[in-house]
């Protein structure tokens, strides 16, 4: 087993910001291919209303 660091940085967060950009834009496009699979979370908000959403879109598919 690799010994690994608590604080090791991962490769990704040494990416610039147009990286992580077009990273997000991507999954973006496939949650907009499927919508019945993949949903966009919106988490500018409280953790308890994240929370909340995510708690309801996992009961509207598992329900």
């Amino acid at each position: 087993m690799r010994n690994r660091k608590i604080n090791k940085i991962d490769r990704l967060e040494l990416e610039d910001i147009e990286f992580h950009k077009k990273v997000r834009s991507g999954y973006l496009q496939i949650a907009a291919e499927e919508p019945d699979r993949i949903r966009v979370v919106n988490a500018s908000g409280s953790v308890e209303g994240i929370h909340k959403k995510i708690v309801e879109i996992l009961e509207s598919v598992w329900l």
